[in-house]
């Protein structure tokens, strides 16, 4: 059962880095607009044009862990507790902060990111709103288009766990149930440490598959329970591989990495575009985000961007990725199940209905019994209506044209001549052809009509018809008709 909805589109929150240490001072080519610093970045692009990138937050280098968690993700959580599903996606290059705005650092300290927050909120204003609720996760990475489960690796049998992506989401992942949110960052933490990294020249902990945590949330009330998922997803960086310096397995998996960026790139692009077509299957990235870029999802899109010179090129395409994203239309739907116990009432008022229908039917069967018994006489007084006599025009009306006699446009209904099934039509149609020295187009059975005197003719008397047509004239043929 669902309840209202909303209506609205992606919002998007850029957040650009500090200059790294290896980076040049005053080599910065992005700041925030002075006139509208939480909306507007003031890009100065190498060729000294200035141009300004709007979205629905701002932070700029020196803005807190505190702040991208109210501007990303605390109304969302405020949804996803109310039944509205919701998802958190960090985007950017290779090094521009993706991971440290999701995770950052220790719980209890200013650096810590925006999902221990996420679940700092989502138990404390369930005890403060008193509702009693279940928080389940998932972890797992999509690293080479093939899912990983990171929460357990590996099943009873030494093996990596098969996981796959299905119709209702992904299979053989390992689910865990916690209670407190610093059971929850404590998992996320433990699973943290099995995701695929690689030092690059860019990044000393550089991520080469994208990681995505599934927390589901039901809550119960008086007389209903809701039930919504919140998808938080720290994306790999794209990377530019001469500057990387990426080699061997680095280097396919970076080819991976971006190939997949960039099928989220075109499905984003279509959505902008309103294409009627979304490439959402061509990499198993999009397939899986397909509910949050466009479906039933509160979504924030954190893009990252560096403000050094040196990644003017990847800083800007990642802007224009967060323009286009913030005009895709998303519709939340609310869903709310109702109680146990309201089933059970539901179920035994059916119950007490489908009992009432079968007495009925007993009572039916047995007038019908007595009435049998009494004979014709006792049938005759249910005064059955007399089943209606067809007319010509009514036969017509129910018979497709191909049915109708070409001469009298009517139903054919002259009687069956002969055990082939020749009309009166198709021997004088032959008589007139014999004598006309066209030889006839064999034997061909006419098809009856149940309950009608209406014989069908198949495609050889069709064509009979139509060779003796072309051989007649207008006026010869008014006279035969």
């Amino acid at each position: 059962m669902t309840g209202a909805n909303i209506s609205g589109r992606v919002r998007v929150v850029a957040r650009v880095r500090p200059l790294a240490s290896t980076e040049p001072a005053g080599s910065e080519f992005i700041t925030a607009e002075p006139s509208a610093p939480d909306t507007t970045l003031r890009v100065e692009a190498h060729d000294g044009c200035v141009r300004g990138y709007h979205y629905d937050h701002v932070l700029d280098a020196g803005a807190s862990q505190e702040e991208t968690y109210e501007a990303a993700a605390a109304d969302i959580v405020e949804s996803v507790l109310e039944g509205y599903n919701g998802a958190v996606i960090a985007y950017g290059q290779t090094g521009s902060g993706k991971t440290y705005s999701m995770l950052g650092g220790r719980e209890g300290t200013p650096e810590m990111g925006v999902i221990p927050r996420i679940a700092r909120d989502l138990f404390s204003k369930q005890r403060l709103n008193g509702w009693s609720a279940s928080v389940s996760l998932s972890f797992f990475q999509l690293y080479q288009e093939r899912i990983y489960c990171m929460i357990e690796p590996y099943g009873p049998d030494g093996k990596a766990r098969d996981c796959k992506l299905t119709s209702e989401g992904v299979s053989g992942v390992v689910e865990t149930y916690v209670d407190s949110p610093s059971e929850m960052v404590a998992v996320i933490r433990k699973a943290e440490h099995n995701r695929k990294v690689a030092t690059t020249k860019m990044n000393m902990v550089s991520s080469r598959s994208h990681a995505c945590c599934i927390v589901n949330v039901v809550r119960s009330g008086p007389g209903w329970d809701t039930a919504s998922q919140l998808y938080l997803v720290d994306l790999a960086g794209s990377e530019s591989v001469d500057k990387t310096g990426s080699e061997g397995v680095s280097l396919e998996e970076a080819k991976k990495i971006n190939l997949s960026l960039l099928a989220l790139r075109r499905c984003v692009t279509a959505l902008h575009a309103h294409e009627a077509y979304v490439p959402y299957r061509d990499s198993a990235l999009t397939n899986l985000l397909r509910g949050a870029l466009g479906g039933n999802s509160r979504t924030c899109m954190l893009i990252c961007v560096s403000p050094s010179r040196f990644n003017e090129r990847e800083s800007i395409a990642t802007l224009y990725f967060g323009l286009h994203t913030n005009s895709v239309a998303t519709v939340a739907v609310k869903t709310v199940w109702k109680s146990t116990e309201q089933l059970e009432e539901e179920l035994a008022s059916l119950h007490q209905r489908i009992e009432a229908a079968v007495q009925v039917e007993r009572l039916l069967n047995k007038k019908m019994k007595g009435l049998e018994a009494q004979g014709d006489d006792g049938i005759s007084t249910l005064h059955l209506p007399p089943p209606p006599i067809p007319t010509p025009d009514s036969l017509a009306a129910r018979v497709p044209n191909d049915w109708l006699c070409p001469l009298t446009e009517a139903p054919y209904t002259d009687p069956v001549i002969l055990s082939d099934g020749r009309t009166y039509e198709r021997a004088a149609a032959e008589a007139y052809l014999e004598r006309h020295g066209v030889p006839p187009c064999g034997v061909a059975e006419g098809v009856k009509i149940e309950h009608l005197l209406v014989v069908v003719p198949d495609m050889n008397q069709r064509a009979l018809m139509k060779r003796f047509y072309l051989n007649e004239s207008k006026d010869r043929l008014r006279c035969w008709g």
